[in-house]
């Protein structure tokens, strides 16, 4: 029973926390990258690592959270 409070104090603790924050933002970056996913569906913990991940990934122009509206020039 030690063990598993242990385990969870290392899955909680703010280092663990910034490091699972960091990975799932790559992973939402891509995922937004490819059209899967917009910046505004991110949650809201995650946005500033998302937004740090896009532009690393030269793609910041991305990290919006208005979709543009549908225009003549930009409309599919």
């Amino acid at each position: 029973m030690r063990m598993f409070f242990y385990i969870l104090t290392i899955l909680f603790s703010r280092k663990e926390r910034k490091y699972m924050f960091e990975n799932l933002s790559i992973l939402y970056a891509q995922l937004i990258i490819r059209g899967k996913r917009t910046f505004k569906s991110v949650p809201t913990k995650l946005k500033p690592y998302v937004k740090q991940a896009l532009i690393d990934l030269d793609a910041g122009e991305l990290a919006v959270d208005d979709e543009a509206p549908a225009t003549p020039s930009n409309a599919n």
